[in-house]
């Protein structure tokens, strides 16, 4: 199964039009269909949205893991026009007449399994696209989805291009194993080192520096990432979540998007809160007056801050239980550790794995899989997994559906293809 991205800006734009135009077709065939049957109303719904997610997974993803920055950009602007797009669709009077037309039916109502749960998920989406409410309303929640979408891909799109570093020497790096100061990148002032914003550099200087001061100055970076730039997106973001929620009659945007999730409403979530939380203040309060004793021995203060528990929570695995996180990881290499879980989850789910080297991919860095099954044989999946952090790029740890899986019109499947992106430290020829 070959997955074919975009790789230059060109390409990344001519996947999404192609799309659209796609999914534009679609929607004109669905609502002039009149009176409407599940063939040419939900199935038309489901291949909109495989069309649009297609479209992301070969060019909007490469937003987030391209090492070209115009390239990444094009999936930001192809990102964006997708869910613009997306906003309009459910804000559309014909699509909605169309659905509820349909819905009335007695086709409609005979609908069991996939089919009635598509419906009912689309009646939601279109409902809260604010069908009901009045035509000022309804016009005014159209914006805010509009903008709520730009200010979430610019906040992304900050984050992930902001570039910051902590300069240290090596007396700053007491505390530090040799292999990663040997990894890190070095500093413009010789004799000196960059800590970057990168997990692989900012995770073990937290939990090994003993330079307190230091340690409280990298986390401060790390925390304050595009603070400057995202700060007035955020207020914007929550005074439109605010204001949705005002127009819908609900009291908080968290009743407004809770009605998707497993718990339906924010009652029931603090209500699990306040039976999770005491317990575990509980507990952590007695970890923290370790930590306190450890740090009051140290700098002679006893208030433990942010910047401070990763450290002492890692003196105490070492001083309590004989776990070093560095001479722990000496056992699990990589190589070795995807070797362990590709043959636990294949004897757990029946399939093995298998390396496509012949699968073109977007950094030299990523590897490409198929998932076969063990029986027959048979490819059913493929997964990309790229694992290191680099400048430009996803800042966390995900998996991204770049394929989903689906029944085809003449009955085939189309096999689902997955990216797992991480920031896991790189191994090097010595380590």
């Amino acid at each position: 199964m070959s997955f074919n991205f975009a790789e230059t800006p060109e390409e990344v734009d001519t996947i999404t039009e192609e799309a659209i135009e796609r999914a534009d077709t679609l929607v004109e065939q669905l609502v002039s269909s009149s009176p409407g049957t599940t063939a040419d109303t939900l199935l038309p719904l489901d291949e909109i949205g495989a069309a649009l997610a297609d479209s992301f997974g070969r060019g909007g993803f490469m937003a987030f893991v391209h090492p070209d920055p115009a390239v990444r950009e094009a999936g930001r602007r192809a990102e964006e026009r997708l869910q613009k797009w997306a906003v309009d669709l459910v804000f559309r009077d014909d699509l909605y007449r169309a659905v509820k037309e349909f819905a009335d039916s007695d086709e409609a109502k005979a609908l069991s399994g996939e089919p009635a749960r598509l419906l009912e998920f689309t009646l939601r989406d279109l409902r809260k696209a604010g069908h009901e409410l009045e035509p000022e309303a309804r016009d005014e929640a159209k914006r805010i989805a509009a903008r709520l979408v730009e200010l979430s891909v610019a906040f992304d799109r900050n984050v992930a291009e902001w570039q910051d570093h902590l300069t240290v020497s090596t007396e700053d790096l007491d505390g530090l194993p040799d292999d990663y100061i040997a990894r890190l990148q070095l500093g413009e002032v010789e004799g000196t080192y960059k800590v970057t914003m990168a997990y692989p550099d900012v995770v073990p200087f937290l939990e090994n520096a003993r330079r307190r001061d230091l340690r409280r100055e990298l986390a401060y970076k790390f925390n304050t990432r595009a603070v400057e730039a995202n700060t007035p997106l955020l207020k914007e973001a929550v005074e439109l979540r605010r204001r949705t929620a005002e127009l819908f009659g609900l009291p908080s945007w968290a009743h407004y998007v809770m009605d998707e999730k497993m718990a339906k409403e924010p009652g029931r979530v603090s209500d699990f809160y306040d039976r999770l939380t005491p317990p575990l203040t509980d507990k952590g309060r007695l970890e923290l007056d370790v930590m306190a004793k450890l740090l009051e021995q140290d700098t002679g203060e006893s208030i433990v801050q942010p910047w401070d528990w990763r450290y002492y929570d890692t003196q105490i695995r070492r001083r309590d239980f004989g776990v070093d996180p560095h001479e722990v990881a000496a056992y699990f290499p990589l190589d070795q550790v995807l070797d362990g879980m590709l043959e636990i989850t294949g004897e757990v789910f029946g399939v093995e794995y298998r390396v496509l080297d012949d699968q073109p991919v977007w950094h030299s860095d990523v590897t490409a899989w198929a998932i076969v099954d063990g029986a027959s044989g048979e490819d059913i999946a493929t997964v990309f997994m790229d694992l290191f952090p680099r400048e430009g790029t996803y800042s966390h740890a995900a998996a991204f559906p770049l394929v989903a899986g689906r029944r085809e019109d003449d009955g085939g499947y189309r096999h689902p293809i997955s990216a797992i992106v991480a920031n896991l430290t790189k191994p090097t020829p010595e380590r």
